[in-house]
């Protein structure tokens, strides 16, 4: 997955993690995957597994040199999230290593909603196993 984050040109600014093990790992795994340096992935320990408005008070507390963000976290709450993406939101079930991605048309972090961003895609594991068949 983390070879179809570069391929799909989305190389975050900066990666909140969990400080979970497994999720600490595959945060690094990303980071070095996509060249980040150190200071671009950080300990979110209130983003996730908080509850949804936690965690979008602290994904939205962002200086405005980010400008691509990328969390790893865990489920439900990011599913939760990532189900109010968009002018039409809709149930999403990220599976495990799922990205969801969204896309907001203004830089100010402060003013973000989930409904008003203007793009959602999903991506997962499974549908990466046809493009390596």
């Amino acid at each position: 997955m983390a070879m179809r984050i570069v391929h799909r040109d989305l190389i975050p600014d900066l990666i909140l993690a969990s400080p979970a093990e497994r999720t600490w790992a595959t945060a690094s795994i990303v980071a070095g995957i996509c060249e980040l340096d150190g200071k671009q992935v950080r300990c979110a320990p209130r983003a996730v597994p908080g509850d949804t408005r936690t965690t979008w008070r602290v994904l939205t507390r962002r200086d405005l040199g980010v400008k691509h963000l990328m969390v790893c976290g865990h489920n439900p709450g990011l599913s939760q999230i990532a189900s109010r993406f968009g002018p039409k939101p809709q149930p999403r079930d990220l599976p495990t290593a799922g990205i969801a991605t969204a896309i907001w048309s203004h830089a100010d972090w402060t003013k973000l909603q989930p409904e008003t961003a203007s793009l959602c895609e999903l991506d997962d594991p499974e549908s990466m196993a046809d493009l390596w068949a």
